[in-house]
């Protein structure tokens, strides 16, 4: 306190004022002002300053113009006075800084400086800041609490500062849903598939001869039914196989409502392979199950993001919109993470799918993403359901944040209809090819009967003619008989004839020659007797040749009926050999023709039933399934997962790096400033609001300014020397700040 204030003058600077011309780094706009330890210290620098010093000085006013003693050339040299003032009867010595605001000559010798009084460095030991609204400053950066929770709580806050139209992509990870399996010494690309199919394709199918068709039974696969089949394929190798084989069954593929490819399906779905149409498929199964897995884990994720050196104690960087992370199935999707929102080191990315129609898709997402102390709601067992009640529902955003696959690529299988046109008339078919075999056979039965009937006619005939001859012969040979036995019977009766007449002309004779020998005649006796033995002779000789001509028309009948009978039996076998010929030659013309017709007719109806076919051989085929969904990236191996971290372009970094490197961040929150105001080794900048400050000796006028001095925003030096010298990149954060 002042040993008698009544007595003292503020209006004269008395002989005991030493003034002091010298530079100073800072101006009177206070942006940037220096803070001492202690007093000493900061009049000890003052003292190492080249400067002018006079002693004596005074002026009219407190505050007003001082009239220096020195050449106006001379004092143009400085910027900034320093009043010493020793009234050790009124206070302590007391010294008081002033920028020189402007120079007014007075004479050769004499200076007038117009000055202002630096309130900060004349009151900075008076004061004490307290309670604040800290907007921003590099409080933010040397906060040891920033990272506690990997920056969301303290580096969060929204800048508003330009971070640029376009990222860089520092790092990428990929993981692929599809696996790889060789074959040949070839790659290749391998999946799952599903087909779909309302009719039974694990059922005989038969051919298009025999068709078989058997409809689905039905499903529950993933907890959801369906009256349709499931059948997977865990290798696409194992899918063409069966798409080759089952396209000689479309009265069965018909049945196809959707093929669609997928990831492979964990193996507790999937029950025993089996042949499918010469694929190796499964029937998959199963209900309520936790189909959730961990995709990909990134071990100390943010090491991926290029801060440059120079940028290193901004952690901000690491957090969004600076750093993102961002991830995509390359199809359109992708999902933009905020690394400050990860609460670990790692980054896992958890995987969850749903294959089963309708609208199978799979999602990645952020395990535990902006979790903070949410409540993992598990989904246990239930008395004895064997897969529980589903995917446990993590403490963070869980779906509501997550990208991933739902346009699986979707394929056709192509029907070939002639054979289903086919095997849908197969049995109409058959019929037809047995009717005309049957045609066939019972044209050519009737061929054959007639024919057989020709052969016995033939026979009969042959028979018949056997049967004339030896009635002809039999005929003839009575015939002989009978002329024999006449010849012998006239033979006899003209031997009788012949003997009586041969009796009665002796006995006539032996009358005659008796007469004659009576009547004395013998010589005619004898004559008589000569006569009757001539007549007996020539009788005799009569009767030989009338013998022997009745025998020689006998043996000449006998030939002639002999020759007769044979000619006969000779024509009746010719005209009935050839008669037989004939009728064989016409039943050979009639099997000929018939079989012929037989074969014809066959041959047209079988051409009929083949040209039907042939016909329906040019049905156009159709297609189970439909065309759809994204195979663009499928077909060139993306499909999977991409991890992509991104952080701001070169210039965007520098452009922001360096204006935080001045500024600091935003901090936007109450505390209490460290009364060194210090948080860094070189300079801190405050821009505060509703700063109160504490002080028993700073006049309210120089309190206000001071005050204005902080909430229009300062840099606080550590030592003038630094001020303009500084590089911004080489300022440490002092490790004692923490709010």
């Amino acid at each position: 306190m002042a040993k008698d204030e009544s007595s003292f003058s503020w209006a004269t600077w008395t002989p005991n004022t030493t003034f002091r011309l010298c530079n100073v780094t800072w101006d009177m706009s206070y942006r940037d002002i220096v803070k001492f330890d202690n007093p000493t210290e900061q009049y000890n620098w003052f003292q190492r300053q080249p400067a002018t010093e006079f002693k004596g000085g005074s002026m009219s006013r407190f505050g007003l113009p001082v009239r220096l003693p020195i050449p106006f050339n001379e004092a143009s040299k400085y910027n900034y006075l320093v009043v010493y003032n020793d009234y050790p009867t009124i206070e302590q010595p007391r010294v008081w800084y002033y920028f020189v605001q402007s120079l007014t000559y007075v004479n050769a010798n004499v200076t007038q400086a117009n000055i202002m009084l630096d309130v900060w460095q004349s009151f900075q030991f008076d004061i004490e800041l307290g309670m604040c609204y800290v907007e921003r400053g590099h409080a933010g950066v040397a906060n040891t609490n920033q990272w506690k929770d990997h920056g969301k709580t303290y580096l969060s806050l929204s800048e508003g500062l330009d971070t640029g139209s376009e990222t860089a992509i520092t790092h990428q990870q990929w993981k692929s849903l599809m696996g790889v399996d060789s074959d040949g010494g070839v790659d290749l690309p391998n999946y799952g598939v599903i087909v779909v199919s309302n009719t039974d394709l694990t059922a005989d199918a038969g051919d298009e001869r025999n068709p078989h068709l058997k409809t689905a039974s039905g499903s529950f696969f993933e907890s959801l039914p369906n009256g349709c089949q499931f059948v997977y394929f865990d290798k696409w190798l194992e899918f063409t196989q069966f798409m080759l084989g089952v396209s000689d069954t479309p009265w069965v593929s018909q049945g196809i409502a959707s093929i669609y490819l997928c990831p492979r399906i964990d193996a507790s779905y999937l029950g025993d392979i089996q042949d499918i149409h010469g694929g190796k498929g499964y029937i998959p199964h199963g209900g309520w199950k936790n189909r959730v897995y961990e995709f990909l884990k990134i071990g100390n994720f943010r090491q991926y993001f290029n801060v440059p050196q120079r940028y290193r104690y901004l952690r901000k960087f690491l957090t969004f919109p600076y750093a993102s992370i961002e991830l995509t199935s390359l199809n359109g999707q992708s999902l933009l993470l905020k690394p400050e929102l990860i609460d670990s080191d790692d980054l896992t990315i958890d995987e969850m799918y749903g294959m089963a129609q309708p609208n199978a898709r799979l999602k990645f997402y952020p395990k535990g993403y902006n979790s903070n102390g949410g409540n993992v709601i598990d989904k246990p067992t239930q008395g004895t359901e064997a897969y529980g009640n589903g995917a446990p529902i993590d403490g963070g955003e869980y779906l509501s944040t997550a990208c991933g696959i739902d346009n699986l690529p979707q394929f056709t299988i192509v029907n070939n209809n002639a054979l289903a046109v086919i095997a849908s008339q197969a049995h109409s078919l058959n019929w037809q090819y047995s009717n005309a075999s049957w045609a066939q056979a019972k044209t050519q039965m009737g061929a054959n009967n007639a024919y057989a009937q020709a052969q016995l006619s033939t026979q009969y005939a042959t028979q018949g003619n056997k049967l004339a001859i030896g009635n002809r012969n039999a005929m003839n040979g009575i015939t002989a008989n009978s002329l024999t036995n006449s010849t012998d019977i006239a033979q006899q009766q003209a031997q009788n004839a012949a003997a009586i007449n041969m009796i009665g002309t002796a006995a006539n004779g032996v009358v005659g020659m008796a007469g004659n020998i009576a009547g004395g005649n013998g010589a005619g006796a004898i004559g008589a007797i000569v006569g009757t033995g001539i007549n007996i002779a020539q009788q005799g000789a009569n009767y030989a040749n009338d013998t022997a001509a009745r025998q020689a028309n006998l043996q000449n009948t006998l030939g002639t009926n002999a020759a007769q009978t044979s000619q006969a039996n000779s024509y009746g076998t010719q005209t009935t050999n050839l008669s037989n010929s004939q009728t064989m030659d016409f039943a050979d013309m009639n099997r000929n023709l018939a079989n012929a017709v037989a074969s014809g007719d066959y041959a047209n109806t079988i051409a009929g039933i083949n040209a039907k076919i042939q016909d329906m051989a040019l049905t156009q085929p159709s297609n189970s399934g439909a065309m759809g969904g994204d195979a663009f990236n499928v077909s060139n191996g993306n499909f999977g997962l991409l991890v992509r971290f991104r952080q701001l372009q070169p210039y965007a970094m520098q452009m922001i790096g360096e204006y935080w490197l001045r500024y600091g961040y935003y901090v936007q929150r109450f505390m209490t400033p460290p009364q060194e105001l210090m948080c860094m080794t070189k300079f801190t900048f405050w821009k505060m609001h509703e700063l109160y400050i504490k002080s028993s000796t700073c006049p309210e006028e120089y309190r206000l300014t001071i005050k204005g001095i902080f909430e229009k925003g300062v840099t606080v030096w550590a030592k003038p020397e630094y001020i303009g010298q500084t590089d911004y990149g080489d300022n440490e954060p002092m490790n004692n700040i923490s709010f």
